[in-house]
């Protein structure tokens, strides 16, 4: 009863101020009700349906979602938790049965063709000409594989899947996931440069009504919002930076990311300077160092000269 409080004062109250500012726009009352009806209906429903979504953690759609991020080999252990007895053969995507075998293969989006021939081939490899997916859908080109595998291919729904889940009790806990607003995003997606033609298109038509019909002002004021929409697109926002380019800023200042001044520079190569290249004082003498090392050399050889010339025989008379 609560709750129904809620939406019917929710939606009295839309009325309420939509009815305010539709008798600045409409000429006359009547179409000025009639649009503040409309657009509080239209809320109301709006907001039935957003809560509605948080209120069912195992909708089909949320449960795909779950499967997309977790994994394959997650929803390949929730099945086999169902079955009595010894788990039939499995592996990390798939479950092999008698004379099928079945894929778990949920992503966030449709199965590629690469996807598929993976798939086809494991089962091929596996003796099984029957298979079953698990996932959201399969590209239509994709089918074309079909051509070069003897097997068929069969697609389980998500609703299907809930379904067994839920009766055999095994739907996994989900938490409610709060849907996030990003007004950057929201600006990226109104203003993207694709939407120019649109906004043009749509400004013009409404200002040329407007000279056609007693709702002058109204059609004058959407049609001047969609150019103005356009001419935004042109602008440098039109190109969608989602708040990115802050990363490159963060990135320059970052202590890893500075450069040395000049004056460090210098200094390391002074210092680089000083260490490889000893002093005068500290430099010795090549001449006395080549004297040291020869002399010994020279030692050797005069003793050698001197005791060949000793023992020598006296040839003489």
């Amino acid at each position: 009863m609560a709750r129904t409080l809620d939406y019917v004062s929710f939606t009295v109250i839309v009325f309420l101020l939509t009815l305010v500012w539709s008798g600045i726009l409409f000429a006359e009352w009547v179409p000025a009700i009639i649009f503040s009806v409309a657009f509080a209906l239209i809320s109301a429903v709006t907001l039935h349906y957003i809560t509605k979504g948080r209120e069912r953690p195992y909708s089909p759609d949320r449960l795909a979602t779950e499967f997309g991020v977790r994994g394959p080999l997650y929803l390949i252990n929730l099945l086999k938790s169902t079955l009595k007895g010894a788990p039939p053969e499995s592996g990390a995507n798939y479950i092999i049965l008698e004379d099928c075998i079945l894929f778990a293969a949920f992503k966030f989006g449709q199965l590629t063709v690469n996807d598929l021939n993976g798939l086809l081939t494991t089962a091929v490899s596996h003796d099984r000409k029957t298979v079953y997916v698990m996932t959201r859908g399969i590209e239509r080109k994709a089918f074309f594989l079909l051509q070069f595998y003897d097997v068929r291919v069969r697609i389980v729904r998500i609703r299907a899947l809930y379904r067994y889940l839920k009766k055999h009790d095994a739907l996994p806990e989900l938490k409610p996931v709060k849907r996030k607003f990003s007004p950057a995003a929201l600006v990226d997606a109104v203003l993207q440069r694709s939407n120019l033609k649109n906004y043009l298109f749509s400004g013009c038509i409404l200002v040329a009504v407007a000279f056609l019909t007693p709702l002058k002002i109204y059609y004058l004021v959407l049609g001047s919002v969609s150019l103005v929409l356009a001419l935004l697109t042109l602008t440098p926002l039109g190109r969608g930076s989602g708040g990115g380019d802050k990363f490159f800023e963060k990135l320059e200042n970052a202590p890893c990311a500075k450069n040395f001044d000049e004056s460090d520079d210098d200094s390391v190569s002074e210092e680089s300077t000083d260490t490889a290249t000893p002093s005068a004082a500290e430099k010795p003498d090549d001449r006395n160092t080549a004297s040291d090392t020869h002399t010994p050399v020279q030692d050797d050889e005069k003793a050698t000269h001197d005791d060949s010339t000793s023992e020598a025989p006296n040839d003489g008379p």
